[in-house]
Order: structure tokens, then C-alpha cells, then sequence
């Protein structure tokens, strides 16, 4: 089987269970033991092969909380050789998480130890607290031969999907759009083609946004050059018939977000790309993302490696086309939280509503360490952000409830789930946080 470019989060999802959690990967503990202090330079890995094998899948990841590394095991004042200096701004007079005090230089050791070491061409990471970025930087290659800028945009994949529904969930509050009105006879009409299925014309907003809407995957379509942009997938998805009854049961499928990027655009009669910048992205200073195709090779764009023939890029839309740097994904995924000062996209009643599971609990009763709602993935402690996977791609993003909130985006295939991402960054800050 060769690299699978599914855009979410591989592991728990792509399984097509009713419940996130039910199916919840197990992650394989840290090692105790990080490269020797004489050692402290981290290589410059080559662009990672596209042929290793990865499992298929299409869903967002579930998480096991981290273990934790010894403090005492990281060197503590050495930063790896291919990282850009790092900006860390001076700590504020917050008093709600003490991340602030991080030894940034042992942070990013240990987190470009486990992705550039561990074969990857390029990373970035951001930190924020309480609203404010208190540190980012970027490891690796932006292409060969060029170091990697914190400001450099990678591709973000479902990541995608919080901006799409946020913006859609606006245009809810505004009353341009109902979450349970019909959604596919909007895109039929715009699209000049039929709904074959009469069933499908009962799939509402609410059921795209939480992928309860009984639509199939097309993954050929969306993934492997079975079509050549959005509209052409839709157009194949909307001459099929459902796979599942709508509001039944939970599937993860990247055409619901392709359908809700072309809602966004029947109800607004703009462009998707157009819609997002003005609902979410320039209100909150993330105005330096954007939509790119699969062969971008813009300024501080970074190569990701794909094979030939793919287009994935051209065909996702508001399912994962989005390319970004750490810190806009931070200022996106902070505007959310009602606790951050600034601009808010939604409402608190919105995001409650975002967070709430879109499935019930198991009857065993077993508790759930993650689950989806309309567009993020939520975990039993309170964080919740969303995860992205494609074809040498890995994205995450998480804003925990002590004020904290990272993002880190990675070209290359480590790790192998992306949600190992959120164990590395709690490793990271542990030994950041150490006392010494």
C-alpha cells in the first residue's frame, strides 16, 4: 500500500465507528532517553520517500494523554543547528499557566530531536498564552538547501475544517443560514446538476459540518486525481446515492467539507477563499494564509513531497487547501476561546455548540477520551482543536483550558499518527518546565 494522502487525522475515524473515542489509538510511550549531550546537533533530513506505507484512513485522530520525560535527560542550553533562531516574546504578567517560564532552547530541542531526527524535512511550532504568542520556531528545510523560517507556510490539510465551520456557523448567528435547512439543493443549484438521491436532498448543514450526513468518502475523487477541483467532485458525489442514512451514524468524509466550502459560496456569492479571509482569518491577523495548489512553489511556501500525478491539493477545498504558518493557525484557533481577549468569530453559545459531541455516548458506559463536533475535536480534559494528514503532511493544532494554546506543522511522515504530535509537544514543555 503506498502513502495514503488522507486530509484529517489518521487513526480513530477512519474505522467508521459511530464514536471517536470507541476506537481510540493507542500511543506508544516516549522513550526515556534523548540524544547525548555531546551530540547536540540535530541532521538536516532529506525530503522525506512518498512510498512508505501508511494505513488508509480519513478521520481525526484520538490522543492518549502523554507520558512525561524525565526533566534531567534534555541538555538544557542547546538549540539544534538547522532551527532558524527562535522569536520567544518576554513573558507577560499572566499568572494562569506557568508555560511562560519555558526554557525555550531545551523545548525546541526536544521537539526538533523527534521530528527533523526522526527523518523529516521541515517543522514549525507556535506557543501562545492567554491570546499572545510567547514563542515559535521552525526547524529542518523550507526546500533543500534553504533553513526553514518561522514564518513559512506549510500545508495545514483538515485543519481547514474549524475555519470552514466557523465561518458557516457565523453566517448561522447572522441568519443568513439555518443549521437545519437542506444543504445539498443550495449546491445543486449552483452547480446546475441534479440530486440523484431524494434522500440525500434531507442532509442538512448541521449533518456536513459533524460528517453525519450519510455522504461517502471519495477518496478517488478528492485524493487520487479522480477529479480535478471541488465543484468537479461534488458534482460526482451529488450523482450517488448515500451511504448511510442521514443523522444516523458518524463517517468521516472530506466531501462534506468540500460541500460546505460550496455553500459557504451559494449563500455569500463569493469565493470560498474570499468568505473565510473576511469571517475568520482578517479579523484576527491571520490574513497571511491561504488556498494553494498541489505544485505551489509561492515565497516561504515549504515543499512537501507528492507523488506524481496527485492533486489533492486542487480538489479538497474547505476540506484541507489551506497552507499556513504555526503562528496564523495559533491566532485562528485562539480566537475561539471566549476567554481570550480580542476578536471573536462566534459566540460562546456558537463554540459550545462546536464542542458538543456529535454522537452519543457508548451504553457501556466506557469513558470517551475524544469525540467530534461541528468541526473540532474535543478531549475529555477540556483541550480540543483539530489534527491534519496528507501525503507528507502533518498538522495540529490544540488550545488547552489553562490558557495555552500550540500549533505545530511538520513536511515529512513522522510520526506516523499525527496525533503523536500532542504527546511530543507535552514531552517538550515538561522538560522545558523542568527545574534546574
Amino acid at each position: 500500500m503506498g502513502v495514503v494522502g488522507a486530509c484529517a487525522s489518521t487513526g480513530a475515524a477512519g474505522n467508521e465507528q459511530d464514536d471517536v473515542a470507541s476506537v481510540a489509538s493507542t500511543v506508544a510511550p516516549e522513550p526515556t532517553t534523548p540524544p547525548a549531550a555531546t551530540n547536540p546537533t540535530v541532521p538536516t533530513a532529506a525530503p522525506p520517500s512518498t512510498t512508505s506505507p501508511r494505513p488508509t484512513t480519513t478521520g481525526p485522530a484520538t490522543t492518549v494523554l502523554a507520558t512525561t520525560v524525565p526533566a534531567t535527560t534534555v541538555p538544557a542550553t542547546t538549540v539544534p543547528a538547522t532551527t532558524v533562531p527562535a522569536t520567544t516574546v518576554p513573558a507577560t504578567t499572566s499568572t494562569t499557566s506557568p508555560v511562560e517560564r519555558a526554557d525555550w532552547a531545551v523545548f525546541d530541542y526536544a521537539l526538533a530531536d523527534r521530528l527533523i531526527g526522526g527523518g523529516d524535512q521541515a517543522a514549525s511550532v507556535a506557543v501562545a498564552v492567554d491570546g499572545k504568542i510567547v514563542h515559535r520556531s521552525a526547524f529542518g528545510s523550507r526546500v533543500p538547501g534553504e533553513r526553514a523560517h518561522p514564518a513559512d507556510r506549510f500545508r495545514i490539510a483538515s485543519i481547514s475544517k474549524p475555519m470552514a465551520s466557523a465561518a458557516t456557523l457565523r453566517l448561522v448567528e447572522a441568519g443568513k443560514l439555518k443549521l437545519d435547512q437542506p444543504a445539498l439543493a443550495l449546491v445543486a443549484k449552483s452547480l446546475n446538476v441534479p440530486v440523484v438521491d431524494p434522500v440525500a436532498n434531507a442532509v442538512t448543514v448541521r449533518q456536513l459540518l459533524g460528517h453525519k450526513s450519510g455522504i461517502g468518502s471519495f477518496e478517488f475523487e478528492l485524493l487520487y486525481a479522480g477529479s480535478n477541483s471541488c465543484e468537479h467532485a461534488a458534482r460526482i458525489a451529488l450523482s450517488e446515492s448515500l451511504v448511510g442514512k442521514p443523522g444516523k451514524s458518524y463517517r468521516y468524509s472530506n466531501m462534506n467539507y468540500c460541500l460546505i466550502g460550496l455553500v459557504l459560496e451559494a449563500v455569500t456569492g463569493q469565493p470560498y477563499e474570499t468568505v473565510i479571509r473576511k469571517q475568520v482569518l482578517d479579523p484576527v491577523g491571520a490574513g497571511a494564509m491561504r488556498v494553494a495548489g498541489t505544485r505551489d512553489r509561492s515565497k516561504r511556501s515549504v515543499l512537501h513531497v507528492t507523488s506524481p500525478g496527485r492533486n489533492y491539493m486542487d480538489t479538497l477545498g474547505a476540506s484541507g487547501s489551506w497552507i499556513s504558518s504555526a503562528s496564523d493557525v495559533v491566532r485562528f484557533a485562539d480566537s475561539l476561546d471566549p476567554a481570550k481577549a480580542g476578536w471573536h468569530p462566534v459566540s460562546n453559545r456558537t463554540l459550545a455548540l462546536m464542542k458538543a459531541p456529535v454522537t452519543k455516548r457508548h451504553k457501556r458506559g466506557r469513558p470517551r477520551l475524544s469525540w467530534y463536533g461541528l468541526g473540532l475535536v474535543v478531549f475529555s480534559d477540556g483541550s480540543y482543536g483539530h489534527t491534519g494528514t496528507l501525503e507528507n503532511t502533518h498538522a495540529m493544532v490544540v488550545v488547552r483550558p489553562d490558557g495555552v494554546t500550540w500549533a505545530v506543522l511538520v513536511s515529512g511522515e513522522n510520526p506516523w499518527e499525527t496525533s503523536d504530535l500532542r504527546t511530543m509537544v507535552d514531552n517538550a514543555l515538561f522538560a522545558a518546565l523542568a527545574p534546574r
